[in-house]
């Protein structure tokens, strides 16, 4: 259970880095292609990306400061389902 919350530990600041990297250079709180990201069942980190190219999984993982950051394609970019939650809730 150490070991779980340690690797845990470890993904939340992984996720803080790619927040942190990413809002301190724009406006945006996230690149464009940014869909979300949860811990796996071992507790590591998974972004999900609309636009999984070479150079946006490379720039993650560099944010992210973990080569091995896993990066999964998603439908829906972040920016695009908080802007459909802003309309049906105003």
């Amino acid at each position: 259970e150490k070991e779980m919350a340690a690797i845990q530990e470890q993904s939340n600041q992984e996720y803080n880095r790619i927040y942190q990297s990413d809002s301190a250079a724009s406006q945006e709180l996230y690149p464009s292609y940014y869909a979300g990201g949860y811990l796996d069942q071992n507790g590591e980190l998974v972004v999900l990306v609309t636009d999984d190219t070479a150079g946006n999984q490379a720039a993650l993982k560099n944010m992210a400061g973990n080569q091995d950051l896993q990066i999964q394609k998603a439908e829906y970019s972040y920016e695009y389902l908080q802007t459909l939650m802003d309309q049906i809730t105003s």
